[in-house]
C-alpha cells in the first residue's frame, strides 16, 4: 500500500522510498530512457538503507507520440517494480 507524504495514517510508515529522476528522454529513434536512483529507508534495526542507481531503456516500434507514452508507462512499471524487488 502507498500513502503521500505527508504520511496520513496513525504511526510510522514501515519503509520511505523517494525517486530522483536524473533523465527521461525520447529518443529519435523512439526509444525512451529513464535513468535516477531511488532510495529506501527503513527504521528497523534489522534492515539496511539502501540507495540504488536505475537505468531503463524501453524500445518503442515508432517515434510517434502513443508509441513514446506506451514506453513511457512501461518504463515507469519497469522502475516500480524494480523498487518493489528491492524491499
Amino acid at each position: 500500500k502507498v500513502a503521500a507524504d505527508p504520511w496520513p495514517l496513525g504511526g510510522i510508515p514501515e519503509a520511505e522510498i523517494r525517486v530522483r529522476v536524473e533523465r527521461m528522454i525520447a529518443q529519435k529513434s523512439g526509444s525512451l530512457i529513464l535513468s535516477g536512483q531511488f532510495s529506501i529507508r527503513r527504521d528497523t534495526a534489522e534492515s539496511r538503507n539502501r540507495v540504488r542507481s536505475f537505468a531503463i531503456t524501453v524500445p518503442a516500434k515508432t517515434a510517434t507520440p502513443r508509441e513514446i507514452v506506451e514506453a513511457h508507462d512501461v518504463a515507469w512499471r519497469d522502475l516500480a517494480e524494480l523498487i518493489a524487488k528491492s524491499l
